[in-house]
């Protein structure tokens, strides 16, 4: 159980204020490596990376760049066909998403056990979504201990953890994989049916399979991925703002920009307290504080 290589793929812009914390995290939980990929970062990202880089824990490398949309999956093709063979499973993840066990110690045991049930290709984990929690503005110690309240009922998005000897063809998509070998399943082993589109389909039909994709999954009484999406008030400004200028052709992210109030509504549900990852924050500030010594 414990020789599985679990690896996250994960692209970044701006973001070393957070991603020790997002590392120290997931390695706590059995998370083997990080590919991580730089999108032009302007902050001290590479210097931050540096000694996991040098540990061996993650490989610091530069995002696919082709045009302004959809780098995201064509850097996690990359990950996959470069390094994919030698994991046992993967996922793409943002520095803002969290995986949480409910029950199991680590992602291995989690990952084994699932497999002594059902034999699967990919397994898709639903959001849980987290408000703002109150905070205007940023506040001082880790993502986790500071953002406490989420929506009541899970959100409209899903990740996929997933085999990649198992892909049959290209990545298109970052909710579930649909060119992919074998079961697709949730969090107790119940087998899903994925929907079959790609980008190039008519966008009647993609907005329709765009939204019954994002909707798979609800169950998350074993894993789910907390996603703090938003953060305080000012650093979901700052980053609709970033977002909106290094992407300026991408309806969603101009649309966020210009209609912030309006997100913010339909986003912001700060109905349930949820501290299920309070009981790691002195760990990971203790391996940071460890790691910034070497």
């Amino acid at each position: 159980m414990s020789n599985q290589k679990i690896s996250i793929i994960a692209i970044v812009k701006n973001e070393g204020e957070y991603i020790a914390e997002w590392i120290e995290y997931h390695k706590i939980i059995g998370f083997n490596h990080f590919y991580i990929y730089d999108d032009n970062s302007t902050d001290n990202i590479n210097e931050i990376l540096k000694p996991y880089v040098s540990s061996g824990i993650a490989t610091y490398d530069i995002a696919v760049k082709d045009g302004d949309l959809y780098t995201q999956m064509q850097t996690y093709q990359l990950a996959v066909d470069t390094y994919g063979l030698s994991n046992d499973y993967m996922i793409g993840l943002d520095i803002d998403e969290f995986i949480v066990l409910r029950k199991h110690c680590n992602i291995q045991e989690f990952l084994y056990n699932l497999r002594q049930q059902t034999d699967f290709s990919q397994l898709l984990i639903p959001w849980m979504l987290f408000g703002t929690s109150g905070h205007k503005t940023k506040p001082n110690g880790l993502v986790i201990e500071n953002f406490l309240y989420r929506n009541r009922f899970g959100a409209n998005g899903t990740k996929p953890i997933f085999v990649p000897i198992k892909l049959t063809g290209p990545l298109y998509y970052p909710h579930f994989i649909q060119n992919i070998a074998g079961n697709t399943v949730d969090e107790h082993g119940n087998i899903i049916d994925v929907p079959k589109y790609k980008y190039g389909d008519t966008n009647d039909k993609f907005i329709a399979n765009h939204r019954t994709g994002r909707n798979l999954v609800y169950s998350n009484d074993l894993i789910a991925i907390n996603h703090y999406r938003l953060k305080s008030l000012q650093e979901f400004k700052d980053k609709a703002k970033a977002q909106s200028e290094n992407h300026p052709t991408h309806k969603n992210f101009r649309q966020k920009k210009e209609n912030i109030q309006k997100y913010l509504d339909e986003n912001d549900k700060n109905e349930v307290l949820d501290t299920c990852l309070l009981p790691f924050v002195e760990q990971i500030k203790h391996n940071i504080a460890q790691r910034s010594k070497h």
